[in-house]
């Protein structure tokens, strides 16, 4: 199960290195780098809710604690307002710097609210934390 998620990891990684090669401030590369990072355990998860992954409470936790680590981290990484091109951070995120932070505290509660004990638990979570995505990506997410 851990070669499963390395492997998400590593092919995660490789799409990062391409999506940054042209960013310079360290600020934006920090931020692109976490939201990359959060793929990996959510596709983790998601495969084991689909059930095209065996389930694994084990890794859905290990999983979790690497999504709520990362989540608790979006308000520090947004501070800096610098943006490029490339990182899709909309200006509107410190003129809503209030909104932002409630919106990444949902985030967060999403997270934590997870249920890893079953498929259906993760699937049930995966639909708050995708709702919660949403809902700062369709304001603070330049496509």
């Amino acid at each position: 199960m851990k070669k499963v998620f390395l492997t998400l990891a590593l092919a995660f990684l490789a799409t990062l290195s391409f999506a940054h090669a042209n960013v310079t401030s360290e600020a934006v590369k920090a931020r692109m780098t976490l939201m990359t990072d959060l793929k990996a355990p959510l596709a983790l998860i998601s495969r084991m809710a689909r059930g095209s992954l065996d389930f694994d409470a084990e890794e859905a936790a290990e999983a979790k604690l690497v999504l709520l680590a990362l989540a608790q981290d979006v308000p520090e990484k947004f501070t800096e307002n610098v943006t490029e091109t490339a990182s899709g951070a909309a200006p509107e995120i410190w003129t809503n710097w209030d909104d932002f932070l409630v919106k990444s505290e949902a985030f967060t509660a999403a997270v934590q609210a997870i249920d890893t004990s079953s498929p259906d638990g993760l699937g049930t979570g995966l639909a708050a934390i995708g709702a919660s995505c949403k809902s700062c990506h369709r304001i603070y997410r330049i496509k």
